[in-house]
């Protein structure tokens, strides 16, 4: 599936995601929105209570159904988790073992340096596709540049 993401979201994104960075802790957003099968178009970028450190973050349960009632209200999907690492991205033992949505062909979007350089350009992220059964797939950043478009 093909992500568009807004350059209203995106922004939001990025100063979210460096806020918790600031703070050397990890954070986490989801790419929220409607979709027609193949083509995901983001109208939110949903930002969850949760516990960062430098090393992870957690979603409370209460939380993820706090979420699951917004998107209900709104008729939203999540295509896509985005989190920081303090380092360079990549899908860590955690990340596989942990998704917030198990459903398969729903990606997650590693950002590097808790998002310190931003998101344009998708430079140094790291995109992995869930393919079911606790298994990810590495999509390389050809294919990740055109799976996950952001409006300049």
């Amino acid at each position: 599936m093909q992500i568009e993401i807004p350059r209203r979201v995106w922004i939001d994104a990025e100063r979210t995601l460096r806020e918790c960075g600031r703070r050397a802790c990890e954070c986490v957003l989801y790419l929220c929105g409607t979709t027609d099968g193949s083509h995901a178009n983001v109208s939110a970028a949903y930002h969850p209570a949760h516990t960062g450190s430098a090393v992870g973050y957690e979603v409370p349960i209460p939380e993820l159904t706090k979420m699951n009632s917004w998107l209900f209200e709104r008729r939203l999907s999540v295509f896509a988790q985005v989190h920081t690492h303090p380092g360079s991205a990549f899908h860590s033992a955690t990340d596989d073992r942990w998704p917030t949505i198990e459903t398969v062909g729903f990606l997650s979007l590693v950002v590097p340096n808790f998002a310190a350089l931003g998101l344009a350009g998708l430079d140094g992220c790291y995109l992995a596709e869930y393919e079911g059964c606790g298994r990810w797939r590495e999509i390389k950043r050809e294919e990740m540049l055109t799976r996950v478009r952001l409006e300049m």
